[in-house]
Order: C-alpha cells, then structure tokens, then sequence
C-alpha cells in the first residue's frame, strides 16, 4: 500500500508511519493504526490493503487491494485503520468450521475491504459450506499502507 508524488516539484510534506526510502521516492509504511499528518499538500498515489480473510475447510480469500492515482490531500491529519486477518476455522473438510472475514483498511476516507471467509466441511450446516464475500480470492495477506513521496 502507499502514496507517493506525482509532481516533485510540489513536495508534500507529511510524517507518520515508518518513513524509509525506495528509488526516488519517500515511503510512510503503516502496519498497525496510526496518524498520517500532512504538513503541506498535493497530489499523492494511495494504495491500500485490507486483511485477508480466515481459511476455513475453504481457503480465505485475500483482503482488498486498491490504488487511487493523484489524490489530492490537504493540510491535516489523516487517521489510518490497518484492517485484521480473519481467524481461521478448523478446516476439518466434513465437519468443519467456517473462517471469518478480514477487516477493511482505509485513509483518508479512501477504503479497502476485508477479504471473504473460508466456507466450513460439508458435515457442517449447509449454510456455511460456502465461502464469504470480500475483497477477493485466494489467501489471506499482509496488512500494510505505505506513504510515497518524491
């Protein structure tokens, strides 16, 4: 997940996270809620991951995944929600239980869902041999935001 800038020569200016760098660019990585406060404004590419949802005696699916180019953040602080990995079931393939969903990430008002449980054994309730809606398929994941800056 991250920001960074499309224009260098507007620098945003903002602290939070841990700031490291990568090529040309200044990277704020959130792996757990915090504060993403920008000191001066512009345009920034967001990219936002939610947590993976739990396997069941199905896999859990993976949390959503989203990417917002050139947004435009002013002066302010931005409350980041870094989104849990669903617990995971028993995985029992005839009687087990279903896994539970991920939660959602966001800044800014900017969200990513949560990804889908893993469905329960089919000796289960016939009501949860299915797995669950959610960001998308697959496994569950990192949680993480990542502020870029040129």
């Amino acid at each position: 997940p991250g920001f960074y800038i499309d224009t260098p020569e507007v620098p945003v200016g903002a602290t939070g996270g841990v700031e490291s760098l990568y090529s040309s660019y200044k990277l704020h990585t959130f792996t757990s809620n915090g504060s993403f406060v920008v000191t001066t404004g512009g345009l920034v590419d967001i990219l936002v991951v939610a947590g993976g949802g739990g396997g069941g005696a199905g896999g859990g699916g993976a949390g959503g995944f989203r990417r917002f180019n050139s947004y435009s953040l002013s002066t302010g602080v931005y409350p980041v929600i870094i989104g849990t990995g669903g617990a995971g079931g028993d995985g029992t393939p005839n009687a087990g239980s279903p896994g539970s969903n991920g939660s959602n990430s966001s800044i800014a008002g900017l969200v990513s869902i949560g990804g889908g449980a893993g469905g329960g054994g089919a000796g289960s309730t016939p009501t949860l041999w299915d797995g669950q809606d959610g960001g998308s398929g697959g496994g569950g994941g990192m949680l993480v935001v990542v502020v870029m800056i040129r």
